[in-house]
């Protein structure tokens, strides 16, 4: 009976080892396993959002020359605050906010429900993503939507339209 126990423990051992279960040794590295794309699914925690003052944002004048096209700007509406500026698309399900939204919205943007228009043709989206959209630049965008959003508003091939986003 001993025997036997003992040749368990060690075909036990020995089949860890094959596996590459058993702690690393001296003589034998650790062995990393793959996790499947699955593993790493998004968690997404609503977060109630304060209430939002928006106040005008004074910006400096570029060093460069200036832009084409006037940076975005806040201002009041009657339906809420709205931001006027240059949005893109990529390929998500998400909305990305730029950095003078993220500006204007403050520390708890994301999840925050905007309505994006361009004329009489209004989306609304919940902002989830981040972009850095050429911060800084004459390019600048307020909001990256992702490709089946900006589709209502307009041609994808345009690739870059004047919106107002309203929260």
């Amino acid at each position: 009976m001993r025997r036997a126990v003992v040749a368990f423990l060690v075909g036990g051992i020995a089949l860890a080892d094959l596996l590459g279960l058993a702690e690393a040794r001296g003589d034998m590295a650790y062995q990393d396993v793959p996790l499947p794309p699955t593993a790493f699914q998004p968690v997404i925690a609503a977060r109630p959002t304060p209430p939002i003052h928006v106040e005008p944002v004074e910006t400096a004048e570029p060093s460069v020359a200036a832009p084409a096209s006037p940076a975005p700007s806040a201002s009041r509406s009657l339906s809420g605050s709205t931001l006027r500026g240059i949005a893109s698309w990529y390929d998500a399900r998400i909305a990305a906010a730029g950095p003078a939204l993220r500006r204007v919205l403050g520390r708890y943007w994301r999840g925050h429900a905007v309505r994006v228009c361009v004329g009489s043709s209004c989306a609304a989206t919940t902002l989830g993503d981040w972009c850095q959209c050429f911060k800084g630049t004459a390019s600048e965008r307020i909001i990256d939507l992702p490709r089946w959003l900006f589709a209502r508003l307009a041609d994808p091939v345009r690739g870059l339209i004047r919106v107002r986003v309203t929260f």
